[in-house]
């Protein structure tokens, strides 16, 4: 079954709003670990990697200087 041009065009301005929505929230989300000194996690070609918050890079997992007392800050700043 072929789709028409129309229908086509308005799943690329769908697809591209959500890719906006994500891109938004994943931004949002880098700035609250940031903020809390908690590292990014992503992956690139199946390995996993860990983004320190001054920007280094490592593919060990970090442990947390005080990982009770950022999990604490962390819910409380989600509860406001």
């Amino acid at each position: 079954m072929k789709m028409s041009k129309l229908k086509k065009k308005a799943y690329q301005e769908e697809a591209e709003e959500f890719t906006r929505i994500f891109e938004s929230a994943i931004q949002k989300a880098q700035a609250e670990n940031r903020k809390f000194g908690l590292p990014d996690v992503f992956s690139k070609n199946g390995e996993v990697y860990f983004r320190l918050p001054d920007g280094k890079i490592v593919y060990e997992r970090p442990k947390p200087a005080n990982s009770m007392r950022l999990a604490v800050e962390r819910i409380l700043h989600l509860l406001k």
